[in-house]
């Protein structure tokens, strides 16, 4: 009889290691992959490593490269002229016309007091180019200038160009700041302009100052 319970403690202790080896021996397994893909991680890593500080020292001599061949102070010229026209405001107009006289003058000449001399033609009036830059906080200094050129230019003397607009200013360092602007400038005062496309009327006044 005790030959029989020692079998059957035997057999039990069997059933109840065996399983829990063999689960020791998967859990192993698993840590030494785990173990193995640590290291090829690590391995990556390092090349990724090695590749990047490969490529910093390109850039530095690639640097180093351009600021001897004076390539960077081009550069350098070539970004300021870039913001410069960032911060420029173009502008300009073209106004023409096409003119027909029902006394049908000789010649085809208009007579009197006129800015289109021809009869039945069409003419370009006007041609107004204009650039200005307005002195901010960011830099300081500003300008304005306009120029056109046409028939129909009150004040001006034939079809030459005309200055309307040329100036500077400067942004003073004051409150809240103060602009001071010296040149040559449009006026505010009166209903008719220079600029032919800017009048709220086709015609002009023919009083002159």
């Amino acid at each position: 009889m005790r030959a029989y319970w020692k079998t059957l403690v035997a057999v039990a202790a069997i059933l109840v290691v065996v399983p829990q080896l063999a689960a020791a021996d998967e859990v192993q397994d698993q840590l030494n992959q785990m173990q193995e893909r640590m290291a090829q991680l690590e391995d990556s890593l390092k090349a990724t490593q090695d590749e990047l500080v490969s490529a910093q020292g390109q850039v530095e001599e690639q640097q180093n490269v351009i600021r001897r061949s004076g390539l960077d102070e081009e550069r350098s010229g070539l970004s300021a002229l870039s913001a410069f026209l960032n911060d420029t405001e173009f502008g300009g107009a073209v106004a023409a016309s096409y003119n027909y006289n029902f006394n049908d003058p000789a010649n085809g000449v208009n007579g009197g007091i006129t800015t289109h001399g021809t009869n039945n033609s069409f003419q370009v009036d006007q041609v107004h180019f204009s650039m200005s830059n307005d002195a901010t906080e960011k830099s300081r200094a500003g300008f304005g200038f306009d120029t056109i050129q046409g028939i129909n230019t009150a004040g001006a003397a034939g079809d030459g160009p005309q200055i309307t607009q040329a100036y500077a200013s400067y942004l003073m360092p004051v409150g809240n700041g103060v602009t001071l602007t010296a040149g040559r400038f449009d006026s505010d005062i009166g209903a008719e302009t220079e600029y032919v496309g800017e009048n709220l009327n086709i015609t002009r006044g023919l009083v002159r100052a």
